[in-house]
């Protein structure tokens, strides 16, 4: 993962010493929404997996010598599935395309590029918090 952001980094440099037409911002502004576009549907895969949890846990006796270490995994994986449904939100909470019609060619760039890393950093959480409970699901 570090290395990506060093990719994107230098990437995020380049573009932003380029400035940017308006035909880029586009394409890059449809690269962003592309990245939401795949990511947002995991929201929903997050709240079933959620109710799956609860369900999972539902099903071991709460005196029995398992429930504590279950009650404990079941937590830390809600706590995964929180941090990355959580993410999506404060992501869209925060972007703001009509920034983007104020700013400089070079700044929208920028901004773009920023908010591009943001959700694919979002996105990497997200898929691996997910496997790591369906992981846990199947045992």
């Amino acid at each position: 993962m570090k290395k990506s952001l060093k990719l994107i980094s230098i990437a995020l440099f380049a573009m932003a010493c380029n400035g940017g037409s308006q035909k880029e911002l586009d394409k890059l502004e449809s690269e962003v929404m592309a990245v939401h576009d795949e990511v947002m549907p995991k929201m929903g895969d997050i709240m079933t997996l959620k109710g799956e949890l609860t369900e999972n846990l539902k099903k071991i006796d709460s005196t029995s010598a398992n429930y504590a270490k279950a009650k404990a995994e079941t937590d830390s994986l809600n706590y995964l599935l929180t941090e990355a449904d959580n993410g999506m939100m404060d992501w869209m909470d925060e972007y703001n395309a009509d920034t983007l019609k104020v700013l400089k060619a070079e700044d929208a760039t920028k901004y773009l590029l920023e908010q591009k890393a943001k959700l694919n950093s979002i996105k990497e959480s997200t898929n691996k918090n997910i496997e790591a409970v369906k992981s846990y699901l199947k045992k």
